[in-house]
């Protein structure tokens, strides 16, 4: 394993960019937690939502959406889904960045490099890239190069992505709040 020490500004910008990513996804869950409590208008039911994960988060915002007719608000539960859509390929970046451990060199040395896939910022610029290998992939002997600016990327990404959902989910609870045609799909149907 290479020596870590003069590269010591390197390894501290990247825990910082690891930092951002886990505190952006921290509050992406948050927005999901709320989102459902607003769906559902029942304080008590934020227990549930309570240290379950972004992809379950996800899904239970989808589930529920399904379970109303809204007439005057389609366009914005079509945007909600299509945000949470959004967040499969975010989910998997940010799974690599918050559940790997990392070096400056690579974990399976004189393997094949397809078992080390670089990012382009990370193929252009090999000396700044850093060697992710995941503690929960469900494929042995992965692992992937990225460089500070890609884990930054992905922070910006998520944060993003949360002001959009925030702000849809703010615009349904809005337009929910004073129309009166919102009710279980069952219900509507029966």
């Amino acid at each position: 394993m290479a020596d870590i020490a003069p590269h010591a500004e390197l390894v501290e910008g990247l825990y910082r960019a690891i930092g951002r990513v886990v505190s952006e996804s921290a509050k992406l869950e948050r927005v999901l937690r709320n989102t459902l409590s607003e769906l559902e208008y029942t304080d008590r039911l934020i227990i549930l939502f309570e240290g379950q994960s972004w992809e379950w988060l996800a899904q239970s915002v989808k589930v529920v959406l399904d379970q109303f007719v809204c007439i005057h608000w389609e366009g914005e539960r079509n945007e909600m889904i299509g945000l949470i859509n959004e967040m499969t390929e975010l989910r998997d970046m940010r799974n690599w960045v918050a559940h790997s451990t990392w070096r400056i060199d690579c974990y399976f040395e004189g393997s094949d490099d397809e078992e080390c896939l670089p990012s382009e910022r990370a193929r252009l610029s090999p000396e700044s890239a850093f060697h992710f290998n995941r503690s929960r992939f469900r494929k042995w002997r992965a692992e992937r190069q990225l460089t500070i600016e890609d884990v930054e990327e992905i922070a910006d990404r998520i944060r993003d992505l949360r002001e959009r959902l925030s702000d849809c989910s703010r615009r349904i609870d809005l337009r929910r709040r004073h129309l009166p045609d919102v009710e279980p799909a069952a219900e509507a149907a029966g």
